[in-house]
């Protein structure tokens, strides 16, 4: 998500009035997040 990021802003596609790119790669980054913690807890909690 990082390099889409990149490439956009490079391209000139990354305007403050057209957010949905951020919006939806701060959504994906807090989703990874949230299921690495998971991954880190459930096994501890379980075990």
């Amino acid at each position: 998500m990082g390099g889409y990021v990149v490439a956009r802003s490079w391209g000139g596609k990354l305007l403050p009035k057209t957010r949905a790119t951020m919006d939806n790669s701060a959504l994906f980054w807090h989703y990874v997040t949230l299921q690495g913690l998971a991954i880190a807890v459930l096994p501890r909690l379980l075990a």
